[in-house]
């Protein structure tokens, strides 16, 4: 931490900070995940209530400026890839992220954060190098993990994702960050098991309620009788999805599938749609604002998530808030916050399991409201202001820690 002849930025009286995120990805691309989207719930609201915050993230769009202002958040984002690279979506995608931690060093070592009292490292997955430099200026370190990995992560991601996963895993059980937050207990029980000796605070995450509670009148052309809302990678399971709504196809031909979410796998869907002759029954809708997909949910009728993998899952609480009945691969960080009552639980890996429940709920009516209701009440007891306030706390705690070490 601080050498002893090394002074603290922060003053222990007062209530602001300068607090300085790390992110592979720029939060405001079509591409962001769940992770993303937590970070920059947090950074705009503390941003909000005055604390000095700065976002320092990978140029996953050659379009994005190296310098802006958003929301109140100073974002700077660093170029790891050259620009023609993005002609190639796969090779650009997996590269501008995987190689963030490398040219991330070059900010850190350049004083990018001399002036900060707290670095934050969102593990989404790829970490930045902030968990080693910072201890080293003295400035305490916190990793934000959303999700555990295993050695199964070579299976659900691609290979050289799944070691940057492994080996993001293993620089918290080697204890370089001050505190971790992770937003399940869960994940929390298995870092602990995993030996990971650093404080653990759970901390879920949120949504904006109002958006989702409301009863707005939309479009017809936003119904759908399942819909999906993912990015088009291999752990969120999409392409078994498209095994089983295959399945449902044959028993009611009319069925519609919407499937909302950008990513690399897009055209191999597709050939997979026409290749089950589900392509007419199927609609690849692409990244979707939030205000459509408030409406896609509330129109829909059963809202379908197959992810292999998740660390909360922020859009199925999206799907709960807007009363939409969910079905869900049974996995244990969904039953780590949701009820079993609320969400209809079932085995992604067993096609036609999981096809038999889409088409149970899409048929049950009473079950569908049963569904909604209990889902609603759920969500309630998520927002973003809750997981602003609580992460604040536990940064105040870091840095007093830090300054109280020095202060005598």
């Amino acid at each position: 931490m601080r050498s002893q002849s090394t002074t603290s930025s922060v003053d222990p009286e007062s209530e602001s900070l300068a607090i300085t995120y790390f992110n592979n990805e720029d939060p405001s691309t079509d591409a962001a995940g769940g992770g993303e989207v937590r970070m920059w719930e947090e950074a705009t609201f503390l941003a909000q209530e005055g604390h000095n915050v700065t976002l320092v993230c990978g140029r996953s769009d050659p379009n994005l400026p190296p310098v802006r202002r958003d929301e109140g958040v100073t974002v700077r984002t660093i170029k790891t890839v050259p620009d023609w690279l993005a002609r190639f979506e796969s090779a650009y995608f997996y590269l501008s992220r995987s190689l963030f931690a490398l040219f991330s060093l070059v900010y850190l070592l350049d004083g990018g954060i001399k002036e900060t009292d707290i670095a934050i490292d969102n593990l989404t997955p790829h970490p930045s190098l902030a968990g080693l430099i910072a201890p080293i200026l003295g400035i305490p370190a916190t990793a934000i993990v959303h999700e555990f990995h295993d050695q199964t992560a070579l299976r659900k991601y691609n290979p050289i994702i799944g070691l940057i996963q492994l080996i993001a895993q293993n620089s918290l059980r080697i204890g370089i960050y001050d505190a971790v937050v992770v937003p399940n207990e869960v994940t929390k029980q298995e870092l602990k098991d995993f030996g990971v000796r650093s404080p653990v605070t759970v901390i879920p995450n949120g949504i904006h309620l109002d958006e989702y509670a409301t009863n707005p009148v939309y479009s017809d052309d936003l119904k759908y009788d399942f819909v999906a809302i993912s990015r088009l990678v291999h752990r969120k399971g999409i392409d078994r999805l498209l095994d089983s709504f295959a399945e449902v196809v044959t028993k009611c031909p009319d069925a519609t599938l919407a499937i909302a979410g950008k990513g690399p796998k897009r055209d191999q869907y597709i050939e997979k749609c026409q290749l089950l002759n589900i392509e007419d029954n199927v609609e690849f809708l692409g990244y979707v604002e939030e205000s459509t997909k408030a409406g896609l949910l509330k129109q829909s009728d059963v809202f379908v998530s197959p992810s292999r993998q998740e660390g909360f899952g922020i859009v199925v609480l999206e799907a709960l808030a807007a009363g939409i009945p969910v079905v869900a691969n049974d996995l244990p960080i969904f039953r780590s916050w949701i009820p079993s009552s609320s969400v209809e639980f079932v085995d992604a890996d067993c096609s036609s399991s999981f096809a038999s429940s889409l088409s149970r709920i899409y048929d049950d009516e009473t079950k569908q409201a049963q569904l909604s209701l209990r889902g609603q009440k759920v969500a309630k007891n998520y927002s973003w202001d809750k997981v602003a306030i609580k992460s604040e706390s536990v940064y105040k705690k870091l840095v007093k820690e830090e300054s109280d070490r020095y202060k005598y």
